[in-house]
């Protein structure tokens, strides 16, 4: 078995995070094949994904909502507060994490291209229809 990762309590969270990629892809896909699952977990193995690096950031990121949350009840103008939560939500102020961010965009990219360079005629067009399903909600929600 891989370790992709440690929890909070020290435990292994690679089952479920296999399990969680697998049921994403399979949301595109359809039903995925044996293989198709089998490199899904020996491509998570070579990911860049770092747990630890994860919740501090997703702490500090918490902690400036409430805080703006806080801002703004003491008179602060809510579009600006909101504006600066959003730009530091969008581009971590901490390069470290900035940089590890970068890491995991373009490794996740990578690895939804060479998972779809993986996947058979018919599931490339079941997500061809799914995709083009969001595009139809989208243009409907923005129509006047």
């Amino acid at each position: 078995m891989v370790n992709f990762g440690l929890g909070a309590k020290g435990e292994v969270i690679n089952e479920k995070r296999l399990e969680k990629a697998i049921d994403r892809a399979e949301m595109f896909y359809g039903t995925l094949n044996v293989s198709q699952k089998e490199w899904i977990a020996q491509r998570l193995a070579k990911s860049v994904f770092k747990a630890e690096l994860v919740l501090p950031e997703r702490t500090r990121r918490h902690n400036d909502a409430v805080a703006a949350v806080n801002l703004i009840q003491k008179g602060a103008l809510p579009l600006q507060t909101l504006k600066n939560v959003w730009k530091n939500n969008q581009q971590s102020p901490d390069p470290k994490y900035a940089n590890y961010s970068e890491q995991m965009l373009q490794d996740g990219c990578a690895q939804l291209s060479e998972l779809h360079n993986r996947t058979t005629s018919e599931q490339r067009l079941k997500a061809a229809q799914k995709l083009q399903g969001y595009a139809n909600d989208f243009q409907s929600l923005i129509k006047p």
